[in-house]
């Protein structure tokens, strides 16, 4: 558990100190100059003023705050919170389908799950942005969240298929197995023998997918304009910069949007290593 938390700890300071020391540097009138001369002591003391709640404000002058109050506050937490729903819901169902028609098609047999499962397969290796098109203009949704985006994070981008293939291999491998041909002979339920592993199997894959399905999350927000980081790249990043082409990057926004991010991620990715750790013991 020490060593976990001590290793998540250097990530999230490593990585913000990398995040920031780009935008203190090369960022032309950046405001995170306002922290000092020294790229180090600044980026102390912007950690010092972070960990105070002392987040400053955006450039047009609303103040960046963990949760939206008013049209004079930004909410991080919420903006962030949106992506991730969103990304762990396409992600879960993005297994729950793989894991249903690859377990039917391999232990039961099933024609029919096997012709699904390659028909999803082929969509999965088609980017999330032809799905944005498709959702957009043919099917006619314009913004906002939808079930069909839900299903779009779930297939696009290699997101189905990268599960699908994997555990087809894990499931040809656990028929050989001695406790599922022991449960066979039992006449008990295979998949209730299989579980851990098929848990073990996601988890193991869990921070590469964790990455693609995220960045095809953001893809989805900024292209019909959902409340999360995409939609948030859009606002106050994209537009402002191409319609004002002077004014300086929402530094400080995007520090707190990072460390948000990272440290969600590193702390997900923490849990994970103790429920893996936990499960394989059982499992012996």
């Amino acid at each position: 558990m020490i060593k976990v938390f001590n290793r998540s700890l250097m990530i999230i300071v490593f990585s913000l100190f990398i995040i920031f020391a780009v935008l203190y540097n090369f960022e032309n009138e950046s405001l995170l100059l306002k922290y000092g001369n020294s790229t180090i002591l600044a980026y102390l003391k912007w950690c010092k003023e972070t960990i105070f709640y002392h987040w400053g404000n955006l450039d047009s002058g609303p103040k960046l705050t963990l949760f939206q109050g008013d049209r004079h506050t930004v909410g991080v937490l919420s903006t962030v919170s949106y992506t991730f729903f969103y990304g762990i819901s396409g992600l879960l169902l993005a297994f729950t389908l793989s894991t249903v028609l690859t377990y039917k098609t391999i232990f039961d047999h099933s024609t029919t799950a096997k012709v699904i499962s390659g028909f999803f397969n082929f969509l999965s290796g088609i980017h999330i942005i032809f799905f944005c098109f498709a959702i957009k203009y043919v099917l006619g949704h314009d913004a906002g969240f939808h079930v069909y985006i839900l299903i779009a994070i779930a297939i696009g981008s290699y997101t189905y298929s990268d599960i699908c293939q994997f555990q087809t291999s894990q499931f040809h491998k656990l028929q050989s197995t001695d406790f599922i041909i022991a449960a066979r002979s039992w006449g008990d339920s295979v998949f209730k023998h299989a579980r851990r592993s098929i848990a073990l199997g996601l988890l193991s894959q869990w921070n590469s997918l964790v990455g693609i399905v995220f960045a095809s999350t953001i893809i989805v927000e900024y292209y019909y304009k959902i409340h999360g980081i995409g939609h948030a790249i859009h606002r106050y990043f994209a537009k402002p910069i191409l319609k004002y082409s002077t004014k300086p990057v929402e530094s400080e926004f995007f520090m707190i949007i990072s460390a948000l991010v990272i440290i969600i991620v590193v702390i997900m990715s923490g849990i994970k290593e103790m429920i893996y750790e936990k499960l394989s013991k059982t499992q012996q």
